[in-house]
């Protein structure tokens, strides 16, 4: 009985001696609040994306839209086109 005694207060002292100090806490700490904000932020894209595909949006516009992309290639282009047509009107 003693021995197996012993044993236990030796391993104590490992664990002891294993425990992280502050510094490695603190970016622990830090991870998992970025880990909770992502989750967070993908959580509202999702729903976002829900409510405009359930409004008749396209899947392309409304992921993007969701994600915060912006418009489409296509959409780009005749946006810079139109704006190249007014500027010799001005």
């Amino acid at each position: 009985m003693l021995h197996s005694l012993h044993h236990i207060s030796g391993f104590e002292a490992t664990c002891r001696c294993a425990q992280p100090d502050a510094a490695s806490s603190w970016l622990a700490t830090t991870q998992l609040g970025t880990f909770w904000d992502s989750l967070r932020e993908g959580l509202a894209a999702c729903r976002q994306y829900e409510h405009l595909r359930s409004s008749g949006i396209p899947h392309d516009a409304a992921i993007r839209e969701a994600l915060g992309f912006g418009a489409g290639p296509a959409q780009a282009r005749r946006h810079e086109t139109k704006s190249l047509y007014f500027a010799g009107r001005a």
